[in-house]
């Protein structure tokens, strides 16, 4: 499957799971952020950030954004990230 395809097939599976969507779609813009906000630092600052802080800020931003969301706790994957996101 080539890149171009991939944005067409990833919204027709994930159709109907809003909180998977959701989820993967913050998970991804969180992830552009600080690997961004990670470059300036780099670039700007000459500073570097462990691995480690990263994915706990990426952890951090993704938990507090998903706190408001409704949740379908009738989908098989939406409980499972609910429990391992801590919102059960």
């Amino acid at each position: 499957m080539t890149w171009k395809l991939k944005p067409g097939w990833t919204v027709t599976r994930l159709k109907g799971r809003f909180l998977l969507t959701v989820f993967l779609q913050l998970v991804w813009n969180t992830f552009i952020y600080i690997i961004w906000k990670e470059r300036n630092l780099r670039f700007f600052q000459c500073k570097f950030s462990q691995e480690d802080s990263l994915i706990h800020s990426i952890k951090d931003i993704v938990s507090i954004r998903l706190k408001g969301k409704p949740v379908n706790r009738a989908s098989e994957i939406s409980s499972i990230l609910c429990i391992e996101l801590g919102f059960v």
